[in-house]
């Protein structure tokens, strides 16, 4: 179990290189970004899974291949929306606080028999959620520029969204072994390509002007390398992980991508965390750590 917890930890740090791309392409807007990852992540997709292909299309029932768009808008291109939505509403500290709560409601989703020995560690996580959330409001309120609890809506939405997402997809893995977790990803990431296509009609009709100083070359180059790396990469290692894991356990895991996206944050910015900061990443690693020891050796009990 060990070796899946992993690359679970490992996905995670994949995905948290999304935080790079508005840090070094602050001048592009976030649709545009969507656009172009999901984009190329179809694209890459469809490439890695190319000579298997032949085999998936002989696999793939009408109802799989709903069942793949739907994962695709539930994981990637609905909550995105979703999570951008309630930014702009709600302001990104109310939106990120919402949305910080997914490892509980993974966990919780999950079912696991022994839930009650969780109350603490996942009580940790939360604390951690909430200072970093406060750190934010003492650091400056975040403008508001629409309705509150429309924001609040939406991003319910987006936590509900990645939780049916990381469910369905665990339980589907591990009850339906015709795909393996590479394949199933490739499919992912070419129905999320479909959903950018979808996303880039929107921006078309919604576009504002774009400077004419916006640094192209680098925007393409940083979208490539986070869609091959943070969604290639990160969806083959979660769906590894999916398929040997508990969604109890895989839940816990989705901390450490909070852990890394500040991380990548500070490096890139050449900081050190402030002290509530450090102390909400204290909390967080704590109870993720926590709640990894109390449900290893115990895979049985949370199915």
């Amino acid at each position: 179990m060990s070796g899946a917890i992993a690359l679970a930890l490992a996905a995670a740090a994949a995905w948290a290189l999304t935080v790079v791309m508005p840090l070094l392409l602050p001048e592009f807007p976030p649709l545009l970004l969507s656009c172009a990852r999901y984009g190329l992540l179809g694209l890459a997709s469809f490439i890695v899974a190319f000579p298997a292909l032949a085999r998936a299309r002989h696999l793939l029932t009408p109802r799989d291949v709903g069942r793949v768009m739907a994962l695709a808008l539930l994981g990637n291109a609905g909550f995105f929306v979703l999570f951008t939505l309630a930014i702009r509403e709600a302001g990104v500290t109310l939106a990120s606080l919402i949305v910080g709560l997914l490892p509980i409601t993974l966990t919780l989703a999950g079912r696991p028999a022994n839930w009650r020995s969780l109350v603490l560690p996942m009580g940790l996580a939360t604390g951690g959620t909430l200072l970093m959330s406060l750190e934010g409001l003492i650091a400056g309120p975040q403008a508001v520029n629409g309705s509150l609890s429309l924001g609040m809506l939406y991003a319910v939405g987006a936590l509900a969204s990645w939780t049916l997402y990381g469910t369905w997809n665990a339980r589907f893995l591990q009850g339906d072994r015709r795909f393996d977790s590479r394949l199933w990803a490739s499919l992912c990431g070419i129905a999320s390509g479909v959903w950018g296509l979808l996303l880039y009609q929107l921006w078309l009709v919604t576009a504002p002007a774009m400077p004419k100083d916006a640094r192209w070359d680098l925007f393409w180059t940083v979208t490539l390398l986070v869609s091959v790396i943070g969604s290639v990469v990160g969806g083959m290692l979660w769906n590894a992980a999916s398929l040997r894991l508990p969604v109890a356990i895989l839940a816990q895991c989705v901390v450490f991508e909070t852990l890394c996206a500040v991380s990548y944050g500070h490096l890139l910015s050449g900081t050190w965390p402030g002290l509530l900061e450090g102390l909400s990443l204290g909390l967080l690693c704590a109870g993720m750590l926590w709640a990894l020891q109390r449900l290893h050796g115990r895979p049985a009990a949370l199915r």
